[in-house]
């Protein structure tokens, strides 16, 4: 069988603040490969430099040192919106959505396909959100108004919204915090 490539591979990747005492080093000497379809976890004590590696991989801090590929080419991950282009999301966990939009037009904010001169195709966006709430057995409807929805639903909201822009790299920030049972079973199911 056949090694494929990592999609993500760190290489001695390092990252230090520097405070008014001198400089503090929250990652150091990184190596880390992580493979296409592969469901991978990073699991430590606070402090350990979990959000921070998850920071530079989604553009909110820099790195200091080391190297960053991503399908086997070097990147410059320089702001949150550079990562977005290169395929790299996150989901946090609290649900960053607008009460007064329905499902669809929170899923969609910032997809220019779905505009044109300024002007919403409400059936097209509404039809394609639809389509995926099916096909994650999501139990939504793409016209509700996301003010109305709980917190769990909300964050169900929140991963189409990321999961609509066809990520190759999702970051999850405790997905589950806020999920019944139930919720967490259709979650398990969007990440397989």
């Amino acid at each position: 069988m056949e090694q494929q490539n990592p999609i993500i591979q760190l290489k001695g990747l390092g990252k230090q603040f520097k405070t008014t005492n001198g400089t503090v080093t929250a990652l150091d000497d990184i190596n880390l490969d992580i493979y296409q379809g592969e469901i991978f976890g990073i699991i430590g004590l606070s402090g350990a430099g979990k959000s921070t590696l998850v920071k530079i991989l989604t553009g909110a801090y820099q790195k200091s040192s080391g190297q960053i590929r991503l399908e086997g080419k070097d990147v410059t991950i320089s702001s949150p919106q550079v990562a977005k282009r290169l395929g790299i999301a996150e989901v946090y966990q609290q649900a960053e959505l607008i009460p007064e939009f329905t499902v669809a037009e929170n899923v969609v904010i910032g997809y220019p396909e779905y505009s044109s001169k300024g002007f919403v195709n409400r059936r097209r966006l509404e039809k394609a959100v639809q389509e995926m709430l099916d096909r994650y057995q999501i139990p939504l409807r793409a016209e509700q108004k996301v003010g109305e929805l709980s917190a769990a639903l909300r964050q169900l909201v929140a991963i189409m919204k990321v999961l609509f822009g066809r990520p190759k790299v999702l970051i999850w920030d405790e997905p589950t915090a806020v999920l019944s049972d139930r919720e967490v079973e259709i979650l398990f199911r969007i990440i397989k």
